[in-house]
């Protein structure tokens, strides 16, 4: 059940931002799972139910990995997180989908 966002969700997506690197990550996870990861995966749980009975509905939840052969610099972590709720496609972008993404200074929907 989802049940909101914390402090501690705004506090870790900033502190990701400013180190982002595998030592910080790994001394972090678990305010990653319990204050991000977690809440974001039941939020999309909570939209995508009235849409369980469409069947080929598909809610993905990002991964806070960046894809390692596009990193540019950036970093290994994405400093957000974001879920999708969308009907099959052969490619992500080619039909209509719902989604929500949190990060240290914005929300977007």
């Amino acid at each position: 059940m989802f049940t909101g966002f914390s402090p501690e969700t705004v506090d870790f997506l900033w502190g990701i931002r400013m180190n982002n690197n595998r030592d910080w990550f790994l001394a972090h996870k678990k305010q990653y799972v319990d204050s991000l990861y977690e809440p974001m995966k039941a939020l999309g749980a909570a939209v995508f139910e009235p849409f369980l009975d469409r069947p080929g509905s598909i809610l993905k939840v990002s991964r806070i990995y960046r894809d390692a052969r596009r990193l540019y610099g950036r970093g290994p972590y994405k400093d957000h997180l974001w879920f999708t709720l969308r009907r099959p496609a052969e490619h992500e972008g080619a039909v209509p989908c719902f989604f929500f993404e949190v990060a240290p200074d914005r929300y977007s929907y």
